[in-house]
């Protein structure tokens, strides 16, 4: 049984992964006949909880975060650590041993919201499975994963699967966090707010000086000054 999910809700695809079947987080595997038909019937199950669930309509962001480990969230690896809770990222290298920028800093916090997503890359023909923090204003610069103070690297497969799910994590917490900030306002369409309500008021007050001349009636003048009030 395996679970399709919408356009852009895979944690583990966000960052890259091609998981194979034996891999696969969403899939669940069993024998032919009575485990067949058990998945059939939980498949149903999940069908009908999914359309209910669809009604509700919460936003992607907070979707997303709930197929992730929970924060604060700890992974180890040979050459260190990492972290995440809900407002920074700590990478450590206590195993750094070569001379290195990890070696001499042994530490680097990332503010969650300077984060524009985790990259995880898998192991390739003996070269180690690694973790890179990409910030928003700052785009790799293809320093080795050795000497980057942005990659926290592991050398076996549970290294490797450490690393997939802490960066699934980073990832969908910083498009969570993201999706929840509001809007900025530009200064453009600030000030155009301003302008706008007084002219409002000084139009109110040219009404004003109409009715008290008796040019408009108390009825007229009401029913202007409220119309100008409802556009503010």
């Amino acid at each position: 049984m395996q679970l399709t999910l919408l356009p852009g809700l895979d944690p583990f695809a966000t960052v890259g992964a091609a998981l194979s079947a034996s891999k696969q987080p969403f899939l669940l595997v069993g024998e032919p006949g009575s485990d067949q038909l058990l998945a059939q019937f939980h498949a149903d199950a999940i069908m009908q909880a999914a359309e209910f669930a669809r009604s509700e309509a919460k936003p992607s962001g907070e979707r997303i975060v709930e197929l992730v480990p929970r924060i604060p969230f700890h992974i180890q690896t040979w050459e260190g650590a990492a972290s995440c809770d809900a407002n920074s990222v700590t990478l450590t290298w206590p195993g750094a041993r070569i001379p290195s920028p990890k070696r001499l800093h042994q530490r680097r916090e990332f503010a969650l919201d300077s984060i524009a997503r985790a990259e995880w890359v898998p192991r390739d023909d003996g070269v180690d499975a690694f973790l890179r923090i990409v910030l928003k204003d700052r785009p790799s610069e293809g320093i080795s994963p050795r000497n980057d103070l942005h990659c926290l690297l592991g050398h076996d497969g549970e290294d490797e699967a450490r690393l997939l799910l802490m960066a699934a994590t980073i990832t969908a917490h910083c498009r969570g966090m993201q999706e929840a900030a509001p809007a900025p306002t530009s200064p453009a369409s600030a000030g155009t707010g301003s302008v706008d309500s007084e002219q409002i008021y000084e139009r109110i007050r040219q009404l004003g000086k109409l009715h008290a001349e008796g040019i408009l009636t108390d009825e007229e003048f009401a029913a202007k000054k409220k119309e100008l009030l409802d556009r503010l």
